[in-house]
Formats: structure tokens, C-alpha cells, sequence
């Protein structure tokens, strides 16, 4: 069981992260869930975030995943399990946190409200009290002669019983709280009757009770009542050594009292050590120790600390005998002593000096011609003193045996006698009456469809016996096994498969022969994108297809996201990405730019990679701050201008409004350009004017923007669809028809609006990147 460090106040918690890098870089939340009373680990546990990312649920240890967390992204994790209050977690994660982020997430289990429970351990007594909301339980303290009484879960007058922690056993109470030696004291209410129960441990013995128990002398149970503090003593035999013997050996002890052979087990006086030897009885020799004893020298040191065993173990060396049989004609060879019999078994181990008789006896139509090898002759007795090897020579008209191999599969067919091994060899000759077993191994992928030929009446069986009485053609057919082949689908999106079979959400699953290629296809729903592939699928990026190999386990996953939360590729529909860092803005006017211009004191802000618009110096001043792309405005007719903003106040100056990005060329008479601003009240509020002095203006209900909370805002310019603005990827307010601007000549400008050589409508808060396009993305 782990122990956690509890991080989290519950049910709701903040752990926050900062760091350095580009939104679109990724790193994984990770962690253990846990039962916060218990210190637990609780599986089952569904932890689900916003912005989302695929749900994870902890396994038997706790354990939980979420892959793919952009850094610099704020993502409130939800944590939910039956029983248990529901807790939501903020977490950032930093580039610091590159290969994980590790998040330890704790419940509390849900209780019924006004209940009582006596708590002890730990040093504390006392009644708990399950709060109005079931959530949690409040303590009150027993006072120190005091203890929780379980009848009625309240305080009650207690005396102490404490005892002396014995060795060689164990002593335990009922009711429960004396586990001696691990826990030897308890308080008791007054007037309780307790009865404590002495184990030895091992093969020792009670030997009897002192102090407040002494009455009770060598009886293993002892009843006393809690009228007053009471103090009691246990005490034990000594410990005993038992010697296991595996073969021909004696085992003896210094000092004496093991003699195995005939007394294998003994007892000692505790801390004392022995010495065991062991001694082989030829031809055995002294193998190894083990239990309590270890190594392969023949002496062992135990030291009795407890009840101890030991192995001796004793071997005869044994040599191989090896019996090959020769010529075209078939037979068998057996052994005396048993061991060999050739056919089936032609090689066995005997014992040294042991010396084996082989008989051979020729088959039907074969005749046998004499040994070779270790013996010569017609009869043949070896000594087996050293390995052995004996060829025995059969004549005779040998026929051949020919096996094929056929169906969608693949396996293998081998042979008993050995000679066919198909796939490689699938041709053999044998002797006449020999029978052959034929034996079919499939592979991982395949299944056993059935013999044809000299084997057909075997059917589906995966054995076959042959005899060799004539040539013989045998056939063996292995048919593939389809393999489970399923598609995670995450986000608002589609994935079909061809060939046919996956179209997920729906159907996620279907079975594929191994080996089948299968082409994925995602696609995205409107005002969505694929974020990536996953598992299976990984080496695909977010490319619109994806090609997999079915096999065992084979699984993939398609990870969809709404358009804000994609990265901005630099593409047809890239203008310009202006990210901030801890050291300057930068400029990318898709994939190239430099470092933009910064107007007065820039301030990197305390999360997500941003910059704060406008900071108060040490002394409460007021440290203006905004940006100068140094790049134009949108391209008309169509754009889209989003960025991600934190509104801490209302603007600078005593303005109604802020301007978060604009490309309005104060200075120029018609003001043409665009203009995106937070006003005081919430409302967010998009403006394009054309050179002719004519407005389109798209507002949003008023509170849409809190203060404090970072939102990803975006507004569309359309010739077709209008000015419309989006919080959060959902659309809040849209002016139909085409607006009436003409992009502007100068600048853009983030924070503020430009005025002359100052700026007005300074944006108090945090701006992260912005990003503009020439084309509608929502």
C-alpha cells in the first residue's frame, strides 16, 4: 500500500505549475488516487478535464494517465467514484514538467450525516462526527484518562494494560488492542473484562503468565477486570532447528542434538549458534543448502533468533546415454534398468557406474544388423562411467512418408521417429512397419484445420499415427484467426476503416485476420480538428489517415479537439502568431518574424507563458506596457483574429473599455481597421470601420468575461457570414451580412489602442498568444 504526501484540500483542490515553452508542446498528468482516511490507493476512479483531454481511470493501484497536456494550459481535473465526494483539481503544466506531471488526487468517502465512531491510534482517542454534508468527520478528543467507549461512542473513565513485550510468542486480547510484541499497551473503560490469549511462535512453548496475570500460571488465557492500571508479563521455551535431508547424506550439529538420518529436529537456547555439516554417502556428493542455510559448502552457521529449518541436498552424478538407430529398416531399443525405449525415448541420464543392457528388436520385413559406437556386436552392456552413445543398424525396404502443408494459416508438423519437420523438411523414408506420429503445432495467429490423405480419418484432431507399409502422402491445413482490432475515438469527430468494419463513434470494434493492413480515415466534426493518433497509430501525427498492421493487442486512437485548442499551422490560413515568453515577445509571421516592439516596461506574467499589459511598479506606479507587432492587420475580406486573455480589473486611465488587439490607425481621419475590446462591465466587443468611415460593431451579453479567469476569445470577419465573436469556441453574438471595414495600413497593436505617440484603453490583465488568419476558422 502507498503513502502519498496529501497536496489537496478536498472537494476542491488547486496545484498550479509555471514554465517557458510554446503552447503547442505536450507532457502527460499523472498521479495516484487515494482514500484520503485511509491512505488507500482506490481504483475505478474517473478523472475527466477541461479543456479536454481523453478520460483516464485508475487501475488496481491507483494509478492514472492523461496524455497529451499542452503546456502553459490551465486544465480543471474532475474526480469522481461512487461513495466518495466528487473533487476538482486546477493544474498547469510547465516545461519543467516535460516527461510528466505527477499529481497525487484524494477523496473522501461520503458518510452519513450525524454518526459517531470511536477513533484510536496514533496517539489519539476520541468520537467522530460525520458532518451536515456527509463529507468528512469532525474529532472531539478524550481527555488522557479517557477512552472512546465503542457501545455507546462516547468518552468513558479508562485504565491503562500494558504488556511486557515478550519473546519466542505473541500475546492478544480481546477486545482487540493488545497485538504484543507490536502493540503492547491499551486503555480499557473502567469495569472491563479483558482476556489475553499467549502463542508461542515456532515449535516453543508457554511457559507462563507474571505480574497482574500470575494467578493464572501456565494456562495460555488469562481474564483480568479494569478496575485500576494493571501490568502483565509473558514468557516462552526456546526456539527448535529442523533438518530436511533430499538424498543419500548425514547431518549433524555442533552443538550436538541434530543427528539426521535419525534426529532431524531439535531445540536450542535462543541467540545460540549452530553449526551444521553435511557428509555424502557414496557415490552421492554434497549438492547445496538451502531454507535457513545457504551456499554449497558442507558446513552452515544458524543462528536460532526463531524457529529455523534447514535443506540438505544430496546427488548421485549421473551420465547420458544416447541411442541412435541406422539403416533402411525399422526397430526398436530398450534398456535394463528401464530408461531407454527407441522409438520414443533415445536418450536417458543413469547413475555413475551403473551398467545398462540394451536389446534390439527389429520390426516386421526388417532385420537387425548389430551395434556400433560404445558396443560391437549383436549384444550390448555399456558401464556408465562416462556419457555413452550406442547406434543400432536395422535393414530392411524403406518407404517414404510425404506430408503437405495447405489452408489461410501456418503451423508446423513434426515427426516421432524424427525425420519430418514441415515447413523445412517434408519428406522422409522409414522402415517398413514403422508407425510414425505425426504431430501439428499452429501458430499464435492460426487454429488446426483438420488432416487429408493417409491421416484423413484423424480428422480435426492434432495427432496422427502412420504405418509404414507402404509410401504414404499426408496433408495438414491451418486456417487464420481473426484478432480483435478496436478504435478509441476522443472529441467531437469520426473514424472509419477500410477495408470495412470500424466506423466509430458506433462501431469500435471489429475482428481482422492478422497481417490485414487496415487505412484509417478521421473526420473531424465542424469547428473541430484532429489533434493527433495515438497508440497504433502515433507515427501518423495529425494527418488525416493512418495505416495499421492488425495483430494481437493491435489498438488505435484518434484524438479530436475544438479549433481553438489546435495549434495554428503555418499554413494558407496563417498571417501571424505572437507569443510571449520570460524574456520578449516574439513575432512569427507563420514560421518566420523576429522579436516584436515593446512599449514601455514589458512584464512576463505568472502562468501560461503571457505577459501582464500593464503592472504597478515597487511603489504602486502604474508601469504601462503594450505591444507593436511590427506587422500589418488582417487581410480582407475574410479573417479571424483569437488570442487567450485574463481580465484582472478595469481598464487603465478611467477607460469604459480595454482594447486586447487592434489594427485601428488612430491617426488616420476614417480610423478604418479592426478593433477587439473587453469593456469594464464584461462585454467583449469586435469593431471593423471602413475607409469611408462606416462601422459594423458584434457585442456580447454583459458578464460573458469574469475577472480572473482566462478565456479563449476569437472574432471572424466574412463577407458571407458577417462579424461575429466566440468565447470558448462558442459563438455568442454574430452581425449577419458583410461588415464594413478596409483593413488598416499601420500596425497591429495588443493591450492597447494607439493614440498619437501614446496609447489609450490600456488592457488591465494577461494576454497569452495571439493568432490571426486570413480565412473564417469557426
Amino acid at each position: 500500500m502507498r503513502r502519498y504526501a496529501l497536496l489537496l484540500v478536498l472537494p476542491l483542490g488547486v496545484l498550479s505549475c509555471s514554465g517557458d515553452t510554446t503552447v503547442d508542446e505536450s507532457t502527460v498528468i499523472r498521479g495516484h488516487v487515494f482514500d484520503v482516511e485511509t491512505m488507500e490507493d482506490l481504483a475505478d476512479v474517473k478523472i475527466t478535464s477541461m479543456p479536454r483531454l481523453a478520460m483516464a481511470t485508475s487501475d488496481a493501484n491507483g494509478a492514472f494517465e492523461l496524455t497529451d497536456a499542452r503546456f502553459a494550459t490551465l486544465y480543471l481535473l474532475r474526480v469522481e467514484r461512487e461513495g466518495y465526494v466528487t473533487a476538482t483539481v486546477n493544474v498547469t503544466p510547465s516545461v519543467r514538467d516535460e516527461e510528466a506531471i505527477e499529481v497525487p488526487l484524494a477523496l473522501v468517502k461520503i458518510c452519513e450525516p450525524g454518526v459517531t465512531r470511536c477513533l484510536a491510534g496514533g496517539g489519539l482517542e476520541g468520537v467522530e462526527t460525520c458532518g451536515a454534508r456527509g463529507g468528512a468527520w469532525a474529532l472531539s478528543a478524550c481527555a488522557t484518562d479517557e477512552v472512546c467507549d465503542p457501545s455507546s461512542t462516547r468518552c468513558s473513565a479508562a485504565y491503562p494494560l500494558t504488556v511486557q513485550s515478550p519473546s519466542g510468542g505473541v500475546v492478544r486480547s480481546q477486545p482487540a488492542g493488545i497485538l504484543c510484541g507490536v502493540s503492547c499497551e491499551r486503555s480499557y473503560v473502567a469495569g472491563t473484562s479483558v482476556t489475553l490469549t499467549a502463542s508461542p511462535l515456532g515449535a516453543g512453548s508457554f511457559s507462563g503468565w507474571t505480574g497482574d496475570c500470575a494467578a493464572s500460571g501456565v494456562t495460555p488465557t488469562c481474564t483480568i477486570t479494569m478496575d485500576q492500571a494493571r501490568n502483565v508479563g509473558a514468557t516462552f521455551a526456546d526456539f527448535s532447528l529442523t533438518v530436511q535431508k533430499n538424498g543419500a547424506g548425514v547431518v549433524t550439529s555442533e552443538p550436538a542434538g541434530i543427528d539426521c538420518g535419525d534426529t532431524c529436529t531439535s531445540t536450542f537456547d535462543e541467540g545460540t549458534s549452530v553449526t551444521l555439516t553435511a557428509v555424502a554417502t557414496a557415490p552421492a556428493v554434497f549438492e547445496s543448502w538451502g531454507g535457513d542455510c545457504a551456499g554449497t559448502a558442507p558446513t552452515c552457521a544458524v543462528t536460532i533468533d526463531g524457529t529455523k529449518s534447514a535443506v540438505a541436498r544430496f546427488a548421485v552424478p549421473t551420465f547420458p546415454l544416447d541411442v541412435t538407430r541406422a539403416g533402411t529398416g525399422a526397430g526398436i531399443v530398450t534398456s535394463s534398468p528401464a530408461g531407454i525405449d527407441c522409438g520414443a525415448d533415445c536418450a536417458e541420464d543413469f547413475p555413475i557406474d551403473t551398467m545398462v543392457t540394451l536389446t534390439a528388436e527389429p520390426a516386421n520385413g526388417s532385420t537387425f544388423e548389430g551395434f556400433g559406437g560404445a558396443c560391437a556386436g549383436a549384444t550390448c552392456t555399456v558401464t556408465m562411467d562416462q556419457a555413452r552413445s550406442v547406434v543400432a543398424t536395422f535393414d530392411g525396404v524403406a518407404h517414404p512418408l510425404t506430408v503437405t502443408t495447405g489452408g489461410t494459416g501456418t503451423g508446423v508438423i513434426s515427426s516421432s521417429p524424427s525425420g519430418i519437420d514441415c515447413g523445412a523438411t517434408c519428406t522422409a523414408t522409414y522402415g517398413p512397419g514403422t508407425v510414425v506420429t505425426l504431430t501439428a503445432m499452429t501458430s499464435p495467429t492460426s487454429v488446426f484445420a483438420g488432416w487429408t490423405g493417409d491421416c484423413a480419418a484423424a480428422g480435426t484432431t492434432t495427432i496422427c499415427d502412420v504405418t509404414m507399409d507402404m509410401p504414404r502422402s499426408v496433408g495438414a491445413d491451418f486456417d487464420l484467426v481473426a484478432v480483435p482490432f478496436a478504435v478509441t475515438v476522443t472529441g467531437p469527430g469520426r473514424v472509419t476503416s477500410s477495408p470495412a468494419g470500424i466506423d466509430c463513434p458506433g462501431d469500435c470494434d471489429e475482428p481482422f485476420n492478422p497481417g490485414t493492413m487496415v487505412t484509417l480515415t478521421a473526420t473531424p466534426d465542424p469547428s473541430s480538428g484532429l489533434g493527433g493518433w495515438f497508440d497504433a497509430c502515433a507515427g501518423a501525427g495529425n494527418g488525416p489517415t493512418c495505416v495499421v498492421t492488425v495483430g494481437a493487442g493491435v489498438t488505435a486512437t484518434a484524438d479530436f479537439r475544438p479549433l481553438y485548442a489546435l495549434p495554428l499551422a503555418a499554413d494558407a490560413m496563417c498571417t501571424a502568431l505572437y507569443h510571449f515568453d520570460g524574456a520578449q515577445p516574439y513575432t512569427s509571421v507563420c514560421g518566420g518574424g523576429g522579436p516584436a516592439m515593446v512599449v514601455g516596461t514589458y512584464t512576463p506574467a505568472a502562468s501560461r507563458n503571457s505577459f501582464l499589459v500593464d503592472a504597478l511598479d515597487a511603489g504602486g506606479a502604474s508601469e504601462e506596457a503594450w505591444i507593436d507587432t511590427v506587422a500589418p492587420g488582417p487581410v480582407p475580406p475574410n479573417a479571424t483574429v483569437e488570442l487567450t486573455l485574463r481580465k484582472d480589473g478595469a481598464a487603465f486611465d478611467a477607460r469604459p473599455r480595454a482594447v486586447v488587439y487592434t489594427d485601428f490607425d488612430t491617426t488616420d481621419p476614417t480610423r478604418r481597421g479592426f478593433s477587439l475590446v473587453v469593456a469594464n462591465n464584461g462585454m467583449l466587443i469586435a469593431q471593423t470601420r471602413n475607409a469611408a468611415g462606416q462601422t459594423t460593431t458584434a457585442s456580447s451579453a454583459v458578464g460573458r468575461i469574469v475577472d480572473g479567469v482566462w478565456y479563449h476569445v476569437a472574432a471572424t470577419m466574412s463577407d458571407t457570414n458577417g462579424l461575429a465573436l466566440f468565447v470558448d469556441g462558442a459563438e455568442v453574438t454574430r452581425v449577419a451580412g458583410a461588415p464594413s471595414w478596409t483593413a488598416s495600413s499601420s500596425t497591429a497593436w495588443v493591450g492597447a489602442a494607439r493614440e498619437g505617440s501614446g496609447a489609450i484603453h490600456r488592457f488591465n490583465g494577461a494576454v497569452d498568444e495571439v493568432r490571426v488568419s486570413n480565412g473564417v476558422r469557426y
